[in-house]
């Protein structure tokens, strides 16, 4: 589950402000206020794991979250309160993310200027100019093992890797006073975590999944921290997704008449083709990305170079679990063929590691 909450103006101002410009007979909110304009009591109750969900809008109760990561770097972790405004039975029924400001509390670590989050003077008073924060929007995410993250987004366009699902598409819209907070439900293993992660990472340049994790790899073998959590591989889904990218690689050569072999268990190309007296090796990748960015081993390039190889790579791979087996299932992907192929004039070869041999 993914909650949300668009920031406003007059949230921004009591999270940022110093104590001086409080307002006049009272210490003013220092929290992310959350009206039910586009969310419902049963709705937040689920996220909270209130049982049963409802008494959100019935007893109001408060719910200490309380060790929430930093979606970048989970380990970094601070407690979230939801609670109400004002209890029954008064009739306003909004919540509140307690003791956020910035300059008297301890904000959570997901939401301060050192990740980039919108920050103003801090001796800013009531009525000055302050960032623009029409896109705006904090969020928490609810993992599938219970675990919680925070983060934010500030823009109008997702970050590249975010995956296209159109139900994301509320947390880059412009602000919406009728429809400013809400939840986003996802059945369990529709987004990965490492695949968020990587979208948020800049360092990582929007690189597809696949080649994320074996960076990730190579950085723990070569005795670097993971970061943050990690990004875990899982093999049954690479072996899903290289499946699916040599069925349709298969199927494209066959209507081009070619007989189509597997050798990819023995030779260090994945199909051998023949049509009357022509032969054609041909590697196969597939990515759950754009197919900009794909991985080679050192016998794929030595193969390429020294004999020749034409290359398949199967993008836009859509990787899912089986809602009852919890198997991977991997379905459509878009095939780009190069033949020839010159594995050093077509693209650039980037190393992920070396190995260092010493004289």
């Amino acid at each position: 589950m993914i909650f949300w909450r668009a920031v406003t103006p007059a949230d921004f101002f009591e999270i940022e402000r110093g104590r001086s410009a409080s307002s006049a007979g009272g210490g003013g909110q220092s929290y992310f206020s959350i009206s039910f304009a586009g969310l419902t009591y049963e709705q937040l109750g689920r996220f909270l794991d209130v049982a049963p969900p409802d008494r959100i809008g019935i007893d109001r109760p408060t719910v200490t979250l309380p060790a929430v990561g930093v979606a970048e770097k989970p380990e970094v972790t601070a407690s979230l309160v939801f609670a109400p405004r004002y209890q029954p039975p008064n009739t306003d029924d909004r919540y509140r993310i307690t003791r956020q400001n910035r300059q008297f509390q301890r904000r959570h670590p997901a939401w301060t200027p050192d990740r980039g989050f919108p920050t103003a003077p801090d001796a800013v008073q009531r009525g000055d100019p302050i960032p623009d924060l029409t896109y705006t929007k904090i969020y928490v995410l609810r993992l599938d093992d219970g675990g919680y993250l925070a983060g934010f987004f500030d823009s109008p366009t997702p970050p590249a890797g975010l995956p296209p699902d159109p139900r994301l598409g509320g947390l880059f819209r412009p602000f919406d006073r009728g429809n400013s907070a809400g939840l986003l439900e996802f059945g369990a293993g529709e987004i990965r975590l490492e695949t968020w992660q990587h979208a948020l990472d800049p360092e990582l340049g929007g690189r597809p999944i696949e080649v994320v994790e074996a960076l990730e790899l190579t950085r723990i073998a070569a005795g670097k921290r993971p970061r943050g959590q990690g990004f875990r591989a899982d093999a049954a889904a690479r072996r899903a997704v290289e499946l699916c990218a040599m069925a349709v690689a298969t199927e494209l050569l066959q209507t081009e008449l070619w007989d189509v072999d597997d050798v990819s268990a023995t030779h260090s190309y994945d199909l051998e083709c023949t049509r009357h007296d022509d032969t054609l090796h041909v590697e196969v990748k597939g990515t759950t990305g754009d197919g900009s960015s794909v991985l080679l081993t050192p016998g794929e390039v030595r193969h390429a170079r020294d004999h020749g190889t034409a290359l398949v790579v199967v993008s836009h791979i859509v990787l899912e679990r089986d809602p009852q087996s919890g198997e991977w299932l991997a379905s459509g992907g878009e095939p780009d063929v190069l033949n020839p192929w010159d594995v050093d004039a077509d693209g650039e070869l980037i190393p992920t590691g070396f190995e260092y041999r010493r004289r």
